[in-house]
C-alpha cells in the first residue's frame, strides 16, 4: 500500500515540476527598458535572460516567446534586419508546433499546458507578418513587404475557418455550451491594419486596382467585426487611393501601449467524490489589458501644417477576440484534467483507507489534493512586446524635406510628451511612411527608409521651395567672377558671366530674365527686377522644384513599367 501511495504522490510531484512556466521576474528589467524607450538595453537583458536557469527565455519549450519578444524589441530599436530574422524564426517554430506529434498534446491532459512547447497565440502569428512587412519596407524592399502582407491575409482566412470548427466541436462535446459566449466563433477575419499597409504598398508599386480592393476590404473589416472596430474608419483613408500629379504623400503611423498579458483565474468545482477529494481546482488564463495613457495624437510640420492621427486598429482587442475563440477548448481540457487528478487522488485515498484505516485514507486524500492543486497552473505564456493601438494619418505635400513633431495627449487634452524628427524626405511616386512607437512616458521615431544617402542626394538636387514672393538680388547670390572696369556693378552679368571681358555696359542675353536695356549709371545699385519666365531652358538659373529621380529598388514598379505578380510564398493550412 505504501508503495502505491508513494507512486501516486510521486506522479503529482513530477506534474508540479512539469507545470512550471518559468520565473516571472524574467520580464522586470526588460519591461522597464521598453517603457523607457531604451530598446538596446532591453535587447541585452533578453539575451542575458536566455542563459539564466529558471528564466522563461531559458527553457527550450519557450523558444517562440524568445524570438517574438526579441524580434519586436529589435524592430523598435531600428534593427530591422535582426528583427526580421527573429520574427521569421518565430514563424517557423509556430508552423512546426502545428505539425508536432500528439505526444505532447497528451501530456497536457495529465499535467497542464505548460508541459508542452509554447505554440504561439493566433494574434501573434498574424502580426509577425505585419511587422515583418514594416521591416522589409524600412529596408527598401516593397516586394518583400507585399509578400508578408499577403501571408497575413491568408492566415486570416485560415483562422476564420478554424474558429468555426472549434465552436462546432465545443458545442458537440457539450450541447449546453452551444449558447455560451466562450463557444462563439471569433468575429475577426479581416485586419484593417493589414489592409491599410497593403493599400500603401500597392500604391507605391503603381498597382491601383489592388489599391481599390484593399480600400474596400478595409471598410469591410469594420463592418464584419464591430466588437473589434467599435470606432469609425479614419477619415484620412479616403485620401490614400491616389495622389495628385506633382505632389507627394506623407503617411504617419504610431503604435502606443502594449498588448494584453495573461493572469490566472482559479475556480473550484464540486465533484461527487469522498472528501477531501470532492472538488477540483480549475486554473484558467484570462487576458488583462495594459492600457495606454495616450488619448490623442497630433502631427505638426515645420511648415505650420498639422493633422491628427486616428485609431485604425487596437491589437489588444484583436488579441482578446482571437483568444476568445480558443477559450472554449481551454476550458474543456482544463476541466477534464482537473477531474482526472481529483479522481486519481480519491482512488489513492480509498486504497490507503482500506489498507491502513480512515486516518491513513484522510492523509493520502489531503496529500493528493494538495499535489493536484499545486500541479494545476494556467498557461500564462504569451509575447509581451506587441503594441496595442495603431493610429494613422496622412497629408499631401509638395515633394521635399520636412521636420515633423508628434505630440501625444492624455485625457483632457494634457500634453504627455512629444517626439521630433528632422529630414523627413517626402518624395513623389514613393511610399513615405514615418513610424513612431510610444510606451510608458516616452515616444521614439523609427528611422524612415528615406534617410538613406542616395535619397538624400536626390532630394538635395532639387532645391527647397522658396516661399518668399520676390527673389533675392542676383548680385548677392552669384558675384561676378572677374572685376569689371566700370565702377557700377553689373547684376545681370553676374548671373551668366560673359565669355570674354567687355568694358561696354551693354548686357548679354540672359535666359532667366527678359532682355534688359543698357543700364544707365545710377547713384546706388538696385536688385535685379523680378525675372519673367524664360521661354528657353536656362542651365545656370535656379531650377523649379522637380521630383527626385526614380531609383531602381527591389520589388518596386516604376512608372511606365508593367507590374508583375507577387511571388508565391507557401503558407500552411493548419488544423490547430
Amino acid at each position: 500500500m505504501k508503495k502505491t501511495v508513494l507512486m501516486i504522490l510521486g506522479v503529482f510531484f513530477m506534474l508540479g515540476l512539469l507545470s512550471c512556466a518559468g520565473n516571472p521576474n524574467t520580464f522586470v528589467e526588460v519591461d522597464a527598458n521598453v517603457e523607457a524607450g531604451t530598446f538596446t538595453t532591453a535587447i541585452q537583458a533578453i539575451d542575458e535572460q536566455r542563459s539564466v536557469r529558471g528564466s522563461v527565455y531559458f527553457q527550450d519549450r519557450n523558444a517562440i516567446l524568445f524570438y517574438l519578444d526579441r524580434g519586436m524589441v529589435n524592430h523598435y530599436a531600428g534593427l530591422f534586419e535582426d528583427s526580421a530574422r527573429d520574427l521569421e524564426e518565430a514563424e517557423r517554430l509556430i508552423e512546426e508546433a502545428f505539425t508536432r506529434s500528439l505526444t505532447l498534446e497528451i501530456s497536457t491532459f495529465i499535467a497542464n499546458d505548460n508541459a508542452r512547447d509554447y505554440p504561439g497565440e493566433d494574434f501573434e502569428d498574424l502580426y509577425i507578418n505585419v511587422f515583418n512587412a514594416l521591416n522589409y519596407y524600412q529596408r527598401d524592399d516593397i516586394q518583400g513587404a507585399l509578400i508578408e502582407i499577403r501571408r497575413a491575409n491568408e492566415k486570416l482566412t485560415v483562422l476564420a475557418d478554424r474558429y468555426e470548427r472549434t465552436r462546432e466541436r465545443a458545442a458537440s462535446a457539450d450541447p449546453n455550451m452551444a449558447t455560451q459566449p466562450v463557444t462563439e466563433a471569433a468575429k475577426f477575419s479581416n485586419s484593417a491594419l493589414t489592409r491599410y499597409l497593403s493599400l500603401l504598398l500597392f500604391r507605391a508599386a503603381g498597382r491601383f486596382d489592388d489599391v481599390r480592393i484593399d480600400y474596400e476590404e478595409l471598410h469591410r473589416a469594420f463592418e464584419l467585426a464591430p466588437a473589434v472596430y467599435n470606432f469609425p474608419v479614419p477619415s484620412s483613408i479616403s485620401e490614400e487611393r491616389s495622389i495628385p500629379q506633382g505632389r507627394a504623400r506623407l503617411n504617419v503611423i504610431s503604435f502606443s501601449g502594449m498588448s494584453p498579458v495573461k493572469e490566472e483565474e482559479n475556480i473550484r468545482i464540486p465533484l461527487p467524490l469522498p472528501a477531501p477529494n470532492n472538488s477540483a481546482l480549475v486554473a484558467l488564463p484570462k487576458m488583462v489589458d495594459r492600457p495606454s495613457l495616450v488619448d490623442s495624437i497630433e502631427v505638426v510640420l515645420d511648415t505650420g501644417q498639422s493633422f491628427n492621427l486616428e485609431l485604425l486598429e487596437d491589437m489588444g482587442m484583436v488579441a482578446h477576440e482571437t483568444f476568445k475563440a480558443r477559450y472554449s477548448n481551454i476550458v474543456l481540457k482544463t476541466t477534464a484534467r482537473s477531474i482526472i487528478k481529483a479522481t486519481t487522488g480519491a482512488v489513492a485515498a480509498s486504497i490507503a483507507q482500506d489498507r491502513g484505516g480512515a486516518l491513513a485514507g484522510l492523509a493520502v486524500g489531503l496529500a493528493a489534493r494538495a499535489a493536484a492543486d499545486a500541479s494545476e497552473n494556467a498557461d500564462l505564456r504569451m509575447s509581451r512586446f506587441f503594441p496595442a493601438p495603431a493610429h494613422v494619418g496622412g497629408i499631401t505635400l509638395d515633394p521635399g524635406s520636412y521636420s515633423i513633431t508628434v505630440n501625444y495627449y492624455g485625457s483632457g487634452g494634457r500634453l504627455l510628451f512629444s517626439e521630433h524628427q528632422d529630414n523627413v524626405y517626402v518624395l513623389e511616386d514613393r511610399l513615405n511612411l514615418s513610424q513612431f512607437v510610444s510606451f510608458g512616458s516616452t515616444a521614439t521615431a523609427l528611422s524612415p527608409v528615406t534617410h538613406r544617402p542616395m535619397i538624400a542626394a536626390a532630394v538635395a538636387a532639387a532645391p527647397a521651395p522658396a516661399p518668399s514672393p520676390a527673389p533675392a538680388p542676383v548680385a548677392a547670390v552669384v558675384p561676378a567672377p572677374e572685376p569689371a572696369p566700370a565702377p557700377e556693378p553689373a547684376p545681370v552679368a553676374a548671373v551668366v558671366p560673359a565669355p570674354e571681358p567687355a568694358p561696354e555696359p551693354a548686357p548679354e542675353p540672359v535666359p532667366v530674365a527678359a532682355p534688359v536695356p543698357a543700364p544707365a549709371p545710377a547713384p546706388a545699385p538696385a536688385p535685379a527686377p523680378a525675372p519673367a519666365p524664360a521661354p528657353e531652358p536656362a542651365p545656370a538659373a535656379t531650377p523649379a522644384r522637380t521630383p527626385a529621380p526614380a531609383q531602381a529598388r527591389p520589388g518596386v514598379v516604376l512608372p511606365g513599367e508593367t507590374p508583375g505578380p507577387v511571388p508565391e510564398r507557401p503558407i500552411r493550412r493548419n488544423q490547430r
